[in-house]
């Protein structure tokens, strides 16, 4: 593949999205695409912002609402024991399974209310924004470049003179083979129960102001903006195929889950992110 970029960034949003109004979020991927360009590096990008869901692929009804909801829970049952177990804390059964228990007893009352609930709704939501970080992955292994780097469509770039070191960031890490980098300043540490993982992480020495810690369990933030490895990419592309979205997850929980199957997954994380979780911090947008 003769002209394949370096870096591919996608960007997933939709035609009603608040975050790009004004197509704001699709200039935030303009600029940090043509900033990468004017540090050196070869780069391509994409905006999904279809509607790909399908009633007749995907029927919403009281038994896809309830697998759903038990699937969830039993997600979060099993990533709070990883992250428990890798941050060396002793467990709490009867702690655990009140938290499984009582979030699997309120996701299933929910999803009892049928096709017409803020359940369905969401249901439909959830597939959409699955089927479009498959359509931006897809595109981005096909393009043959080394890296991608996918935003959603609340990343905020609020310096936006930290283009230039996430160009020396992806560089590093496509020479150390790293295979997912956080980029996000999303949900806290203590909100992530993953404290103890990021303290004991190893510096990574970098010739930026960035500061990147290599952690020897793969933890994620959200996918708000997050650097993930050809090879790495390939795996959570495979893992999101739209035959394999059912049960419905969230996919920030869905990329828990290629975590929890490919533990030796090797994982940086930068404090703080260099985007900014509109959805969750307020921010002044650079563009």
């Amino acid at each position: 593949m003769p002209n394949r970029p370096e870096v591919f960034l996608g960007l997933v949003t939709h035609s009603q999205s608040a975050f790009n109004q004004d197509s704001r979020a699709t200039r935030l991927l303009e600029q940090v695409t043509n900033g990468l360009k004017d540090a050196g590096m070869s780069a391509e990008c994409l905006v999904s912002d279809r509607n790909d869901y399908c009633a007749q692929t995907f029927p919403i009804n009281r038994t896809t609402l309830l697998a759903a909801a038990q699937a969830q829970a039993n997600l979060e049952h099993e990533w709070r024991v990883f992250i428990a177990q890798r941050s060396g804390l002793k467990e709490n059964n009867f702690r655990e399974q009140y938290l499984y228990q009582g979030m699997r007893i309120k996701r299933t009352i929910a999803a009892l209310k049928g096709k017409n609930s803020l359940s369905a709704k969401a249901y439909q939501r959830l597939l959409n924004i699955d089927l479009s970080h498959h359509r931006v992955l897809t595109q981005g292994i096909q393009s043959g470049a080394q890296a991608l780097v996918i935003l959603e469509d609340d990343a905020s770039l609020a310096d936006p003179h930290k283009v230039s070191d996430l160009a020396q960031l992806i560089r590093m890490a496509i020479l150390k083979q790293t295979d997912f980098i956080n980029l996000s300043e999303s949900i806290s540490a203590p909100g992530l129960g993953i404290e103890r993982i990021l303290n004991r992480g190893r510096k990574i020495d970098c010739e930026t102001d960035l500061h990147i810690v290599e952690l020897d369990t793969p933890v994620t933030n959200t996918v708000c903006a997050n650097y993930y490895s050809r090879r790495f990419a390939t795996q959570f592309q495979s893992h999101i195929a739209p035959e394999r979205l059912i049960p419905v997850k969230p996919i920030d929980w869905r990329l828990n889950e290629v975590m929890l199957e490919n533990q030796k997954t090797s994982c940086w994380w930068v404090k703080p992110g260099i985007f900014v979780q509109g959805s969750m911090h307020e921010t002044t947008p650079s563009v």
